[in-house]
């Protein structure tokens, strides 16, 4: 059978020879700890210890803020010291948990099953949440939410990230080599969830002895099997990733589980194990640290909260001085100005580059060849993006990138009905002149206070109603939606749904016509914004 592939894509500089051959070690952390409270996509955790406190290994120091949100663990012993805003690695000021470490590493006694089969699927899905289980790809979104589609029949594929595309990182790759097993029964355990789904492990050809290992293991597995993939980026992005193993398309209104498939990266799986089988919540983590500029690029077991300078220390430091710090790899990395901020849930790697080939490099004109069009996995137009930015046109640049309705840009708003709404009768209309109807889940109330299915999103949090933040209030004739930035915490504003987490409630049939009228303040990053729920998996026609 041929490598399976996308559509696209390029081959950059792999940079994994520097770190492949190195074994994982365990790096012991020392000295004081940071613990951000937003680890993860959602809301951010609440704190359950208070300054002075004794806490031990293992020890749930922060319980999940919200319906998409999730809990935060010490990963050492010792005393609460200090609960305030501070600096991670992409920059942002952030509630935190300090931790002085008494290096003992005193530890809390866990829940382990001896047979996880005989675990209901409510079981499962509530230890992985209660263990803090999140994308830990990069992405951060809580496992528990994806795992639990309104409908887990139409579930058919489960599919392991082992592609480990992005340049440099090494981390998947020690994992399959040094713990298939606790790889295979994550898998296991998942699929113990889904009835009439298989389980498939997409790893790309140049890891063939991660390949045989896993074939080997699976051989008397049914319900698995390894997908060789063809070495290329993004091969290890979720719709290309969808599209190399099942051949299905998912588009930008799509989530993976509309294709009837579920993603998971190799170190998420690794922890689902630990939780529902070991009973160990969400501490550790593999993070390799490389680059030119590093001593001995190696692959850490590290616990969360350690500073990355702890993390170059024990890989000897720098050789010379790096011009370039990465948290991640070249390709989705972000670039960081210091090592003095701590290591995350999502911690994968940190790049030290001895020159900053970007920064240095010097753009060529574009002679419209059509290469870079013929690279996009997504099928957008990269020369015009590039110019659009090169010449600070962001309104352009953005258009290319969202607007796919066929309005004119600055067109404005229309003198008569657009003709779309001719001969189409009122349906729905709310003035917001009578009592709130607004509830978190959407049940027994007009709108939910959430995104239906699957959660929120973005980076500025969506607020209960019953929480300090509500963002909701009624004022002459209007219904106002509040947003709110406090220093050292993420933003919060309000959201409202027709339908609710059952899928119950109002959805429009097309052809429709939406129209709202609505005030907003004249200041930058204002950002009213409006959805149509279509259909999702609910098998509801909208």
């Amino acid at each position: 059978m041929g490598l399976k592939t996308f559509i696209g894509g390029v081959h950059p500089y792999e940079g994994k020879e520097l770190a492949k051959d190195a074994p994982i070690k365990e790096v012991l952390p020392k000295g004081e700890l940071v613990f951000p409270l937003s680890q993860h996509i959602g809301a951010p955790a609440t704190p359950i210890v208070a300054v002075g406190d004794s806490v031990k290994k293992g020890q749930k120091i922060a319980e999940a803020g919200g319906f998409v949100s999730s809990p935060i663990y010490s990963s050492v012993s010792g005393t609460v010291k200090k609960i305030e805003p501070r600096r991670v690695a992409v920059g942002d000021m952030v509630n935190s948990i300090v931790i002085e470490s008494d290096d003992q590493f005193t530890e809390c006694e866990y829940s382990p099953v001896d047979d996880v089969t005989s675990l209901s699927r409510e079981k499962i899905i509530d230890r992985i949440k209660e263990a803090g289980v999140v994308g830990m790809g990069g992405a951060g979104f809580p496992t528990h939410v994806k795992l639990s589609p309104k409908e887990p029949e139409k579930i058919e594929y489960i599919i392991a990230n082992c592609a480990e595309c992005e340049p440099y990182l090494t981390a998947d790759y020690r994992r399959m080599i040094e713990n298939p097993e606790d790889l295979v029964a994550g898998m296991k355990i998942i699929l113990q969830l889904f009835d009439h789904a298989k389980g498939v492990f997409g790893v790309e050809n140049n890891k063939p002895d991660a390949i045989a290992k896993l074939k080997e293991l699976i051989k008397d597995e049914p319900r698995m099997e390894v997908c060789e993939l063809l070495t290329k980026y993004p091969q290890g992005g979720e719709r290309q990733l969808i599209y190399a193993v099942t051949g299905r398309e998912i588009n930008s209104k799509m989530l993976p589980a509309d294709a009837g498939c579920i993603v998971d990266n190799v170190e998420t799986m690794i922890a689902i194990k630990h939780a529902v089988k070991d009973g160990v919540p969400v501490m550790k983590r593999i993070a390799t640290i490389t680059g030119d500029a590093i001593t001995t690029p190696s692959n850490f077991l590290y616990s969360m909260g350690t500073p990355y300078e702890q993390l170059v220390e024990a890989a000897g430091g720098f050789k010379v001085q790096p011009q370039k710090l990465v948290s991640g790899g070249p390709m989705m990395g972000f670039a960081i100005f210091g090592l003095d901020v701590p290591t995350t849930k999502t911690t994968s790697s940190l790049l030290c580059l001895g020159k900053d080939e970007v920064a240095e490099f010097e753009p060529l004109a574009c002679i419209s060849c059509g290469r870079c069009v013929e690279a996009c996995p997504e099928k957008l137009i990269p020369s015009r993006l590039a110019k659009f930015s090169e010449h600070g046109q962001k309104d352009e640049f953005e258009l290319q990138l969202y607007n796919k309705g066929g309005v004119k840009w600055k067109q404005g708003i229309p003198l008569n009905n657009p003709p779309g709404a001719k001969g189409l009768k009122l349906v729905f209309a709310d003035d917001f002149d009578g009592a709130m109807s607004i509830s978190n889940d959407g049940r027994n109330a007009r709108y939910c206070a959430h995104k239906p299915r699957f959660g929120d999103f973005g980076s500025w949090a969506f607020a209960d109603v019953d929480g300090e933040d509500n963002p909701f209030e009624q004022y002459d004739g209007y219904l106002r939606i509040k947003a709110r930035k406090q220093e050292g915490k993420k933003g919060s504003t309000g959201l409202i749904a027709s339908v609710n987490m059952d899928g119950e409630g109002f959805w429009a049939k097309v052809p429709f016509y939406m129209e709202c009228r609505f005030i907003a303040q004249s200041a930058p990053g204002t950002w009213p914004a409006f959805w149509t729920v279509n259909q999702l998996d609910w098998g509801v026609p909208g």
